[in-house]
C-alpha cells in the first residue's frame, strides 16, 4: 500500500503568470527549512486502481494550515484503505470509490462505519 506524502506549496506566479508551486523562493528559510508564514501544506497518496484495472490519479488534497494537519488527514486515509483484507482488491476499490465520492460530495472523508462494506 502506498505511504503518501505531505509537501507545501503556494500560488505565486513568476512574471510569464506561471505558477511557481514548490518552486517558491519564498516557502524555504535561509537554513533551508520550511517558511511558517509562506504556502499552504497538502498531501497526496496513490489509490487502488480503479474497477477497470487502470491506474487512478492519486488522491490530493490541499490548504492545510501545518503539516501535521495534512499528515494527521492523510492518516485517516491509510486507516481507510487498510480496512480492506489486502488479499481482497475489490473491497480496497470499493473504499478507495467512497473516499473519492465522499470528498467530492462533502469535501470530508467517509467515517470508519461508513466503510463497512
Amino acid at each position: 500500500m502506498a505511504e503518501g506524502s505531505t509537501f507545501k506549496r503556494c500560488s505565486c506566479r513568476d512574471s510569464d503568470g506561471k505558477a511557481l508551486g514548490q518552486k517558491c523562493p519564498k516557502l524555504r528559510r535561509a537554513d533551508g527549512g520550511w517558511s511558517y508564514r509562506h504556502g499552504i501544506w497538502n498531501y497526496q497518496i496513490e489509490l487502488p486502481p480503479g474497477t477497470d484495472g487502470k491506474r487512478r490519479g492519486p488522491l490530493r488534497r490541499g490548504g492545510f494550515a501545518t503539516q501535521d494537519a495534512a499528515k494527521a488527514e492523510l492518516g485517516q486515509v491509510r486507516d481507510l484503505l487498510a480496512l480492506a483484507d489486502p488479499r481482497e482488491p475489490a473491497t480496497r476499490i470499493q473504499i478507495a470509490d467512497l473516499i473519492k465520492r465522499t470528498l467530492a460530495e462533502t469535501d470530508t472523508l467517509p467515517s470508519r462505519s461508513a466503510t463497512s462494506l
